[in-house]
């Protein structure tokens, strides 16, 4: 699978892996975190008998909320940076 990127002359054509390191180690981190909070979520809703959050899950959300703000950040000042 390719994906194709406009660019100001045209466009280029990229495989789909390379579009991970034009993100960034921030986005595969933050969906690491999110597929284990997801899990964690639904162990504690579906499988556990009386259904509640466990300290593992809040710390899950607290660091995929953080590493998403962060990320973000870094994006934004990135961007401004280059103008």
């Amino acid at each position: 699978m390719r994906i194709t990127i406009p660019v100001r002359r045209g466009s280029v054509s990229i495989p789909w892996v390379a579009t991970c390191a034009l993100l960034g180690p921030v986005v595969p981190l933050a969906l690491l975190i999110g597929l284990g909070l997801g899990g964690s979520l639904y162990y504690d809703c579906f499988v556990v008998s009386p259904a509640n959050l466990s300290d593992k899950t809040v710390i899950l959300f607290i660091a995929f909320f953080h590493v998403l703000a962060v990320g973000t950040l870094a994006d934004l000042i990135e961007k401004r940076s280059r103008l």
